[in-house]
């Protein structure tokens, strides 16, 4: 019978399996065949997870949400070296750990079970973790699931260039060479999609000017000005009602050019986009306790920030066409 009380004290020693107090460490479980197991070098957590048994793979699992963050991580990277499919489910759930440290050892050690279970859960880790970009993304490679493609394309347009560029690494390595080749992390990735004709290419800028970080919604709005498509022009009057004047400004540059060269395409939105990138830009703060205060001295809910309009001309519908 497994004596716990030694395997929580040796699990804090599993952070330092890499020196040789490790092998001093576990024999005290007063079983021998610990002796051959831990040896204090690089195998140890391989025969280790190669050797557990359903009582040792359970005692694990709780060390893996109840330990300290060390415990966690060195339960999480040696039930990855189990041979069991148990262990999967476990550390899909360890990749919500509060510590990164966990949520990297969950990640990368799902890529030794490929399990499908896994695809999702990396996949969102991929859209809303920045810490596990690397780990997440090597092991869905790892995994080459097809069923990780699509979302991996759609979330392509989220935040900033960083995600765009571990994303389409990704994706080339599950066989589709066109992301790395278009997306390189610089300013000419949106100028490469637009130019590559191809629609999913065009929805990740729509979606960057949507949901990207500012510097990538600055890109997107320009780039959707130099796209003869309809699905650029709907992205660009959706971001007339940004949040600041500046994505809007450079949308409504982009609306007025297509204005000049395919009216067509603005259509039956013409009055609208008229009025909205005409109406003059007004930038107020309001303080509803003391109007003439600057923001910095209304430190509660009395404070609202309206930010509307953006004073450019834009041309009068053309004579002659009926949308």
């Amino acid at each position: 019978m497994f004596d716990w009380f030694h395997i929580r004290r040796a699990g804090k020693k599993l952070d330092h399996w890499r020196s040789n107090r490790r092998a001093d460490a576990l024999p005290r479980l007063g079983e021998t065949k610990w002796t051959q197991i831990i040896r204090g070098d690089a195998e140890d957590f391989e025969r280790l997870g190669a050797s557990m048994n359903s009582g040792a793979l359970k005692k694990l699992r709780e060390l893996l949400e109840n330990g300290d963050v060390d415990v966690r991580k060195a339960a999480a990277e040696t039930l990855a070296a189990s041979t069991s499919d148990v262990v999967v489910e476990p550390l899909i759930e360890a990749m919500a750990d509060a510590e990164l440290r966990v949520r990297k050892a969950a990640a990368a050690g799902l890529g030794k079970h490929r399990d499908r279970r896994a695809v999702e859960p990396l996949v969102k880790a991929m859209e809303d973790d920045e810490g596990v970009l690397s780990a997440a993304g090597d092991t869905l490679a790892t995994l080459g699931d097809e069923a990780a493609v699509k979302p991996l394309v759609r979330i392509l347009g989220k935040e900033g260039s960083r995600r765009r560029a571990a994303v389409a690494r990704v994706l080339g390595q599950l066989g589709r060479l066109q992301w790395p080749q278009w997306i390189r992390s610089d300013s000419d990735d949106f100028r490469r999609l637009s130019g590559s004709n191809d629609p999913d290419a065009l929805n990740v800028i729509c979606r960057a000017l949507e949901l990207g970080d500012p510097e990538s919604r600055r890109l997107a709005a320009a780039e959707l000005g130099r796209v003869a498509h309809l699905n650029a022009i709907e992205a660009l009057i959706k971001a007339l009602g940004q949040d600041g004047k500046e994505i809007r400004k450079i949308a409504a540059h982009s609306l007025i050019a297509h204005a000049g060269s395919r009216p067509d395409l603005i259509g039956k939105n013409w009055n609208d986009v008229f009025r909205r990138i005409r109406q003059e830009h007004t930038d107020r703060n309001v303080c509803t306790h003391y109007v003439d205060y600057s923001p910095s001295d209304c430190t509660d809910s009395t404070y609202e920030h309206t930010d509307y309009g953006i004073g450019l001309p834009f041309p009068e519908k053309p004579a002659g066409l009926d949308f």
